[in-house]
């Protein structure tokens, strides 16, 4: 529910601004100009928020038992629709919490777009890595999946860096 909340404030925003007739006013004032970039990738993450959880919440999703646990014994229940999610959204809102300052032409920056991407690689990487069935292939896709979040998460930690010495965010 929350999602949708979210979708419909989004959505409700982004037509008042249009039909209003400030869209001008917003293309031409660059901290507005990044709000509406916000504001449409947001609803796009809202939107498959929200299409997702309540596919899922009538039962409507595509779910089978891992293998891999299987093999060794164990019990695991693969969500897909999940992992649809985490594809679609993790980057685009690790891209917005990447969003910098425009540069003096006025065009965007973004510090966290490489990042963001990999993120999305190996959330599939690891879903691919639970549905294959064949064991060194799925225990190398998911060590490739484990090695691209190391690389991903010493990135976002070299960008946090990289605001710290900006002064922009004060002592960690």
């Amino acid at each position: 529910v929350l999602s949708l909340a979210g979708f419909v404030f989004e959505t409700c925003f982004a037509l008042n601004i249009k039909l209003l007739g400030y869209q001008p006013t917003y293309e031409a004032d660059l901290m507005l100009r990044r709000r509406l970039r916000v504001n449409r990738k947001i609803v796009f993450v809202f939107f498959i928020l929200t299409t997702t959880y309540h596919l899922m919440a009538l039962d409507y999703q595509y779910v089978h038992k891992g293998w891999l646990a299987n093999y060794h014994g164990g019990h695991q229940i693969v969500y897909s629709f999940r992992y649809i999610e985490w594809v679609s959204c993790a980057p685009i809102v690790l891209s917005i919490s990447g969003q910098l300052d425009h540069a003096k032409d006025g065009g965007a920056r973004n510090g966290l777009i490489p990042s963001s991407m990999l993120t999305g690689i190996y959330c599939i990487i690891s879903w691919q890595g639970i549905v294959v069935e064949d064991f060194w292939a799925a225990w190398i896709l998911i060590g490739m999946a484990f090695f691209s979040y190391f690389v991903a998460s010493v990135e976002q930690l070299a960008f946090v860096w990289y605001l710290k010495d900006q002064g922009r965010d004060g002592v960690l």
